[in-house]
Parts: structure tokens; C-alpha cells; sequence
């Protein structure tokens, strides 16, 4: 139980950063 808490909390982190990186980057490019 904890385990699977703990990967969706991962889960949810890389999701989180990736969407930051990516509106990050499409932010710089225009």
C-alpha cells in the first residue's frame, strides 16, 4: 500500500515537472 502511494506520488511528480519543463521550453521558443 505505501509502496504504490509512493509511485503514484512519482508519478505525479515527473508528470508535474515535465509539464513545467515543457510549458517552460514552448515559453522560451515564442
Amino acid at each position: 500500500m505505501g509502496r504504490r502511494k509512493g509511485e503514484k506520488i512519482l508519478c505525479w511528480l515527473k508528470n508535474f515537472w515535465l509539464e513545467r519543463i515543457y510549458n517552460t521550453c514552448t515559453l522560451h521558443q515564442t
